[in-house]
């Protein structure tokens, strides 16, 4: 098909075209003639030639196919040969065209756009994160003292009348400890129901140490027994009925909270705490370590009266 059936052209206007002259392109003003749409006429018969050369904006332009000159015209960049038309009126339709389709003028949006301020210290945003971390660092400080070995703080009037009223209602060190120390035998006796081959023994010293907290000021006292060894372990097969069976003993000896399991074979354990002065580590607990070669059980009563 023809060019100018395609473009529907005047046929007169097929030789005027849009040309470059050292660089720059030339605007030709129109002459009055009788056409449909008034040509631009060639350079050679232009009687006046205005050229206004700025600096192109976006030199990547140059490696697309719709590549600008770097001349401005009244307002308009025109493309170099991506409108091969024969009439001013075809031309500023093509101009149109690709002005819509070419990426936007980044210099010219930026100039639009209000500039943005920086949340520094002086912005509102800055200050407000400035005063939370005072505070997080204020409400830190207890727990960081108690974290870094500095003494915690002493325990409130309050705290000591409540701590005094739970051990008075407990039983003495004593019984405490013959308690824990029959749950322990029980203990070794349910895992030679599993295998007869285990030799149990005491070893290390009974030991006393002072309580914690609130419970320091009520003339209380904690007992830790000695360790129960055996050479030898259970089979990994009855460790499941092993650990239920030693929380019950557990339990009644008053380490009645179990742990969850998180024991990974060959090696298990169980740990079991009581609900007396849970919050200041002063409770009762008892716990089982199972090797592949050994089995070792500790524990340690609350704090009592003696």
């Amino acid at each position: 098909m023809r060019r100018d059936r395609l473009l529907r052209v005047h046929p007169q206007d097929r030789q005027h075209r849009p040309q470059l002259r050292d660089g720059h392109h030339v605007r030709v003003l129109p002459v009055r003639q009788r056409l449909s749409c008034p040509p631009i006429e060639p350079p050679r018969t232009t009687r006046r030639v205005e050229t206004h050369p700025v600096p192109n904006p976006h030199p990547r332009d140059r490696n697309t196919p719709l590549h600008r000159t770097r001349h401005h015209q009244r307002g308009i960049n025109v493309a170099k040969s991506a409108c091969p038309v024969q009439s001013s009126h075809h031309l500023a339709g093509c101009r149109d065209r690709h002005r819509r389709g070419r990426p936007p003028n980044r210099l010219a949006a930026e100039a639009r756009s209000p500039p943005v301020r920086a949340l520094g210290e002086d912005s509102m945003p800055g200050r407000l994160r400035r005063a939370l971390a005072v505070a997080v660092v204020v409400a830190a400080v207890p727990g960081c003292a108690t974290l870094f070995g500095d003494p915690p703080p002493p325990p409130s009037p309050e705290q000591i009348a409540r701590a005094a009223d739970e051990v008075a209602a407990l039983p003495r060190a004593a019984e405490a400890e013959q308690s824990l120390r029959t749950a322990v035998e029980h203990i070794a006796a349910a895992a030679g129901a599993h295998n007869p081959a285990l030799r149990w023994s005491w070893s290390g010293e009974r030991a006393e140490g002072p309580c914690h907290g609130p419970y320091a000021s009520v003339g209380g006292l904690r007992v830790v027994l000695p360790r129960y060894l055996a050479e030898g372990s259970i089979p990994a097969s009855a460790w499941p009925e092993f650990r239920r069976v030693a929380h019950e003993f557990a339990a009644a000896a008053g380490a009645v909270d179990l742990r969850p399991d998180t024991s990974t074979p060959p090696h298990y354990h169980l740990d079991a705490d009581g609900t007396d002065g849970a919050y200041w580590d002063n409770q009762t607990n008892l716990a089982v370590f199972a090797g592949p070669d050994s089995m070792t059980i500790t524990a340690n009563t609350g704090c009592r009266r003696p």
